[in-house]
């Protein structure tokens, strides 16, 4: 088969980026693979962010996103077997045999209307990444879609001799609410001096004033930011770190703007798999990895943030126990039952 992948936000190279990219490799071992993008240095990006080799792939220039008109697109389209698509929001025009629609988060504005409806038509599948963005996702563009659980390599990450710190991974954005973890850490400093905060995530050229303002936030602290770290080395940090810290969606209201939520979590799956125990805000997809008090802990103020932060550091046991059982819950969330549902999918293609 003769299948392309599309994505507006390879750049990024965070959770979606690992989602569409994981099918690419794994597709690419059967089938010829065309990547619509117009910079072959991602390939040399997903190996060095993500630990993904995408070298079977080709490279082709993207027409999806870019400023071509929909007769280019229907030409382009109309060569392939298969396109699976990574929506912004929009439903892209395609006129490839089989076409699949991936959501990586909800569209709350989103009206329908007839043209949607057409353009959904052509699609065989809508997939999302969690229970908690399909139920927005179906609402939204009335379809019935199919949760497959983004692709976690937990087989990569190890749990090291623990240190006295906490790691939170994310992209450096307000997005994911660092500035409220300095703020919890700075109360919390006092009460556990020798602690340590990392965050870490990938840094956008536009995000630089966040990231500043992030760094006179921790002034004083014994906090280390790392930038654009590479996998091997936030695979280090994970390794090492006791607990896990994560706030996007702390302060909105879920029921308005649920894509101001976490729409899964993979950083957090990442963590677990390193024996971290995680710590993170209830709200979208996060409840769908976090069974609370045995494999992680859900908070809904930063007062509980706190108060389980230091209720764990007291009770190393259960530190120990769940941090056990986060490791084996980490699993379900693997790359192995992910291509598991990618065969199911493509074999179920009508």
């Amino acid at each position: 088969m003769k299948i392309g992948i599309v994505s507006p936000y390879l750049h990024a190279m965070s959770g979606g980026e690992r989602y569409m990219l994981t099918i690419a490799e794994y597709l690419s071992r059967y089938h010829r693979v065309d990547i619509f993008w117009n910079d072959e240095k991602i390939k040399k990006l997903a190996r060095e962010k993500l630990s993904i080799d995408i070298t079977r792939t080709n490279i082709v220039p993207d027409t999806f996103f870019t400023r071509h008109n929909v007769f280019k697109n229907i030409a382009v389209s109309c060569q392939y077997d298969l396109i699976i698509f990574l929506s912004d929001g929009s439903i892209p025009v395609s006129f490839a045999r089989k076409n699949i629609l991936h959501f990586q988060r909800p569209f709350p504005s989103v009206k329908s209307s007839v043209l949607l409806a057409l353009k959904l038509q052509r699609f065989q599948h809508v997939i999302c990444n969690s229970s908690f963005t399909k139920q927005w996702i179906d609402r939204a563009y009335g379809v019935s879609s199919t949760v497959l659980y983004p692709p976690v390599p937990v087989e990569e990450f190890r749990a090291e001799k623990k240190k006295k710190q906490i790691i939170s991974v994310g992209r450096f954005h307000p997005f994911k609410k660092q500035h409220i973890l300095l703020t919890v850490f700075n109360a919390l400093h006092t009460v556990l001096p020798r602690w340590k905060l990392v965050l870490a995530g990938g840094l956008l050229l536009q995000d630089a004033d966040y990231f500043e303002s992030l760094k006179h936030l921790a002034k004083g602290l014994p906090v280390t930011f790392l930038p654009n770290v590479s996998f091997d080395k936030l695979a280090g940090q994970y390794a090492t770190s006791m607990l896990y810290w994560h706030a996007a969606g702390f302060g909105e209201n879920e029921h308005t703007h649920p894509e101001a939520m976490e729409h899964f979590g993979i950083t957090t799956v990442e963590a677990m798999a390193s024996g971290c125990v995680p710590l993170v805000y209830e709200g979208g997809g996060q409840r769908e990895i976090i069974e609370q008090g045995k494999s992680g802990f859900l908070w809904k103020t930063d007062d509980e943030l706190i108060q389980q932060t230091i209720r764990l550091i007291k009770r190393p046991a259960v530190v120990r126990s769940v941090a056990t059982y986060a490791v084996k819950r980490s699993k379900v969330f693997g790359q192995e039952r992910f291509i598991h549902d990618v065969d199911s999918l493509m074999n179920n293609m009508t």
